[in-house]
């Protein structure tokens, strides 16, 4: 079975470009760092796109097992390669676990997904401060969304990630955790 979406990947100030993708679904294959370069030349011929002329500031990449998705998600990082950031917010839904706010990691070392990336330590210790974030370990061990982001987070030139996994939070808690994340964007600083 095929889906039809319109995606938006990429989002900058005044602009917004869209992808047309056909998914399918049937496909089942979790990135590797030896098929990242697989994807990004299976990328090249399923979604060919440039660079937005714009610097980006938010990104909204969807992720996921099938092999389709995981090239989208390497074609918009390919896009964002010429691009200058030195910080990224990277976002990820929480899984299975259940829990209010957003959690922390607190075991960088411990989180094999984190091994080819830097983390912004002095950033998450500002964010712990706030009501809503907390060091919560648990949903970070086996996050899709970790794990892809990540994989193609090390690709990119060194830029320092603020990682986090967002679980339950009304719309008043979401605005306020949103409030909380510009606070620590600069100038060259992409949320995902």
């Amino acid at each position: 079975m095929r889906y039809f979406y319109n995606i938006f990947i990429v989002l900058s100030l005044g602009s917004a470009f869209c992808l047309q993708g056909q998914f399918s679904l049937h496909q089942n294959h979790l990135a590797t760092p030896c098929s990242l370069h697989y994807l990004n030349y299976k990328s090249d011929q399923l979604y060919p796109i440039t660079s937005p002329e714009k610097q980006a500031k938010i990104v909204v990449i969807p992720h996921s097992k099938h092999e389709d998705a995981q090239c989208l998600m390497a074609a918009t990082y390919k896009s964002l390669q010429k691009q200058s950031f030195d910080t990224v917010i990277l976002v990820c839904q929480a899984g299975s676990d259940l829990f209010h706010g957003g959690a922390l990691p607190y075991a960088i070392h411990g989180i094999s997904s984190f091994k080819n990336v830097l983390i912004k330590l002095d950033a998450l210790e500002k964010i712990s401060k706030h009501r809503l974030f907390h060091y919560y370990q648990p949903p970070f061990y086996g996050n899709l969304g970790i794990q892809l982001q990540c994989a193609f987070l090390s690709l990119l030139k060194e830029v320092s990630v603020i990682p986090l996994i967002v679980g339950q939070l009304s719309n008043d808690d979401a605005c306020e955790i949103a409030e909380t994340l510009a606070d620590c964007c600069g100038p060259e600083t992409l949320i995902i």
